[in-house]
């Protein structure tokens, strides 16, 4: 049987006993045991290298823990790939293949009165704003993106565009 040991020693604070295998030591030393068979193997892992090994580990598990943090809303790391994704295809810079008369990558374009008169973007009120009502309408001829655009936002991205527009909906 295989015995496999990760030994990380947190920085000199104690830890408390964990559930799923995790136990605190007495020096502040943190163990997961793996039992597979006879034979022991003890790595020995600098601070460093256990730091590392955590971060990747946590970056694999939970690759959109940096969308669920609190904080403002950033239209460059946020708002611009949902966008640039599922809106300027019909939204964007190409005036031959833009639809409503709508431009959502500029935002002045994107605070004008579009031609149903509705302003897709007003900056401090989502309610007012038609985007939000299209992106979260259950009227599937209202809905954007549209149903045969194979494109759907999710509930995380609905709500940030929500956040980000009663944030103020700023550019960068």
């Amino acid at each position: 049987m295989l015995k496999l040991t990760l030994f990380l020693r947190c920085l000199g604070t104690s830890v408390c006993q964990q559930t799923a295998g995790w136990n605190g030591g007495a020096r502040g030393e943190l163990f997961f045991t793996m039992r597979a068979s006879g034979a022991a193997f003890q790595p020995q892992f600098t601070r460093r290298r256990a730091a590392l090994l955590f971060l990747v580990t946590f970056h694999l598990l939970c690759p959109a823990a940096e969308a669920l943090l609190p904080g403002k809303i950033e239209f460059n790391r946020d708002i611009r790939p949902i966008l640039s994704e599922n809106c300027f295809y019909c939204h964007g810079q190409d005036g031959n293949k833009r639809k409503a008369g709508l431009r959502l990558d500029v935002r002045e374009e994107a605070m004008k009165a579009v031609e149903s008169g509705d302003t897709a973007i007003v900056p401090g009120d989502a309610g007012k704003s038609s985007i939000i009502a299209r992106v979260f309408s259950e009227d599937s001829d209202e809905l954007m993106p549209p149903p045969n655009s194979h494109r759907r936002l999710t509930a995380q991205q609905k709500e940030m565009l929500r956040r980000w527009i009663n944030e103020g909906a700023k550019y960068e």
